[in-house]
């Protein structure tokens, strides 16, 4: 779900391609897991939470910041981040 030109060049900006596209690849794929269950209501949760597109954004910023300005990237605190 890339719907911007920001988005767009946000994506392809990485200085590390081949840790950032997986990763962003993930995360695209939750963003639509969890919109999709909106539709089964609170079957399968314990609470309603709307990841809406605002969370998918600041959540691929983050993780571009992350991907970019450290080396290796710090995978521990990004699980750290997920709870």
């Amino acid at each position: 779900m890339i719907a911007s030109k920001a988005d767009r060049e946000l994506y392809v900006s990485s200085s590390k391609p081949q840790i950032w596209q997986p990763l962003i690849l993930a995360l695209q794929l939750f963003h639509a897991v969890v919109r999709e269950r909106r539709k089964y209501g609170a079957l399968g949760w314990n609470s309603h939470y709307d990841f809406n597109y605002s969370d998918f954004r600041i959540s691929m910023e983050q993780l571009h910041l992350m991907v970019d300005n450290f080396d290796p990237p710090p995978f521990k605190a990004l699980k750290h981040l997920t709870g």
